[in-house]
C-alpha cells in the first residue's frame, strides 16, 4: 500500500509579532537618527573651518608676496570697487589670484557644505561657495568712501552660511569690531548655542583699526 508521507507546515510569523519587530526598529531608528545627524553636522563644521585654516594659509602666503590682501572684485576690471550685486564680497572660487600665476593653494572652488541648492545672487547665479571679502574694496564701496583711509584696511573675511543654510551677514562684521563691540553675536555661529543654532562660520585676518568706524553711516 502507497504511502502519502506527512505534510509539514513551518510556523512564520503572526501580524501582532510582525509589528512589534517593526515597532522596536522604529524605535532603534528614532534613538540612533538624532545622534547620527548630529555627528554628520559636527563634521561639516569641522571641514569649513579646516579649509578655512587652508585658504588663510594661502591668503598670509599672497600677503607675504605682494602689497595687500587679495581683492574682491570679480571681474578684476576696478581693484578698488565692490560691486554692489556681491554685497557680502565674492565667492571664493572667483579668486584666482591664489592659484594663478603663483600657486598659493591648489585651489580655490571650496563648497559650502552649508548653502542651499536654490540660493543664488543678485545676477541669477546658483551660489555654492564661500564668500570671501578684502575690507580694503569694503572702503572703497561705503558711502561716502574711505579713500584717504585705504591703505590702514589690511583685513579679510571668510564666510560659509552655517548650519541654518542661511546668510547672517558675517562679512559686514570685521574682526576689531566683534572683537571689542561683541556686535556679531548674532550672526556668527557658535555650537554652544547649539549644533544647529543660528549665524554664519567666519573667519577673519588682518588688521582693521577700532577708529575707522567701519559700521558708520
Amino acid at each position: 500500500m502507497l504511502k502519502v508521507p506527512a505534510v509539514t507546515y513551518k510556523r512564520g510569523f503572526t501580524l501582532i509579532e510582525l509589528l512589534i519587530v517593526i515597532a522596536i526598529i522604529l524605535i532603534l531608528i528614532s534613538i540612533a537618527l538624532p545622534n547620527f545627524l548630529e555627528a554628520q553636522m559636527r563634521a561639516k563644521v569641522a571641514r569649513v573651518r579646516s579649509e578655512f585654516r587652508s585658504i588663510e594659509a594661502a591668503l598670509m602666503s599672497y600677503r607675504i608676496q605682494n602689497p595687500r590682501f587679495p581683492f574682491a572684485e570679480p571681474r578684476g576690471s576696478a581693484p578698488y570697487l565692490r560691486k554692489t550685486g556681491y554685497t557680502h564680497g565674492v565667492t571664493i572660487d572667483l579668486l584666482k589670484e591664489l592659484t594663478t600665476p603663483t600657486k598659493f593653494i591648489e585651489r580655490v572652488n571650496f563648497t559650502d557644505p552649508f548653502i542651499a541648492s536654490s540660493i543664488r545672487d543678485p545676477y541669477g547665479n546658483i551660489i555654492s561657495h564661500y564668500f570671501y571679502l578684502n575690507y580694503e574694496t569694503f572702503a572703497y564701496w561705503r558711502s561716502p568712501p574711505l579713500d584717504k583711509q585705504k591703505d590702514y584696511f589690511e583685513g579679510w573675511a571668510l564666510c560659509s552660511f552655517g548650519p541654518d543654510l542661511r546668510d547672517s551677514g558675517c562679512s559686514w562684521l570685521p574682526w576689531i569690531e566683534k572683537k571689542e563691540r561683541r556686535i556679531a553675536a548674532e550672526g556668527i555661529y557658535s555650537p554652544t548655542n547649539g549644533t544647529r543654532s543660528l549665524g554664519d562660520l567666519a573667519g577673519y585676518g588682518g588688521f582693521i583699526p577700532a577708529a575707522v568706524g567701519m559700521m558708520a553711516k
